[in-house]
């Protein structure tokens, strides 16, 4: 008996969730191609082509009620972090809680994305890269 209330209590909860989503997901606003692509342009010229895209499809297939460089910053975070990074190995495999495995890949996750978003002009080429290093791909 007390399990039932338990699972009632847990898909209750889950249904609440799931219309919270949906009312945000239909309320919220959805980026056009061009806005995404000029956003990344201005603000990250350095983003690799692939990971452009493959931005643009992440944050094009959900409903926003932020403004569009927070949309992107957060898409570009989450990308960065489980794609660029040791994070899936460290909190999966490792052991470590998710707070503690974002705290332990925080630094690179924002060195890649610092990295993209420099100019140009002020990006090191693959000639000026140091011995063993070489730019970020997915």
């Amino acid at each position: 008996m007390e399990s039932n209330k338990g699972e009632a209590a847990r898909s209750s909860w889950y249904r609440r969730k799931q219309r919270v989503i949906q009312k945000r997901n239909a309320e919220g606003s959805k980026f056009k191609l061009a806005e995404l692509k000029r956003h990344l342009h201005t603000h990250h010229p350095n983003c690799p082509e692939h990971v452009r895209h493959e931005l643009y499809r992440l944050v094009r297939e959900r409903r926003w009620d932020v403004p569009i460089g927070q949309a992107i910053g957060i898409t570009m975070q989450n990308l960065v972090r489980h794609q660029l990074t040791n994070y899936e190995r460290l909190y999966d495999a490792g052991g470590m809680t998710k707070e503690r495995a974002r705290l332990t890949v925080k630094a690179r996750v924002n060195e890649i994305i610092a990295g993209w978003s420099l100019p140009p002009s002020a990006s090191a080429s693959e000639d000026d890269a140091e011995p063993g290093h070489s730019s970020v791909a997915l």
